[in-house]
């Protein structure tokens, strides 16, 4: 998971994610980790004016319901170990 940062000039937090088809082939998948993504960027980052970047360009062997959970783990982490985000 690469996680880009930078500042903007608006007045709230903006969040891309991107997952690349070869990381996680069904759109099913993909899909629900996107929305599992905005939901914990919602309930951290409504004072913060920056622009984040999450790209899942990596193949993640897991089965189907545990990819989102192992990457929400990596995303709680990462945002933990790095309050330079914010």
């Amino acid at each position: 998971m690469n996680v880009f940062v930078t500042k903007n000039c608006l007045g709230h937090a903006r969040l891309g994610v991107k997952i690349l088809k070869s990381a996680i082939h069904l759109a099913v998948v993909r899909n629900m980790v996107k929305r599992r993504f905005f939901v914990e960027f919602r309930q951290i980052a409504d004072m913060y004016s920056k622009d984040i970047i999450v790209i899942i360009s990596k193949k993640i062997y897991s089965e189907k319901k545990e990819i989102s959970d192992i990457l929400m783990q990596e995303w709680k982490q990462s945002l933990k170990s790095s309050n330079k985000f914010f």
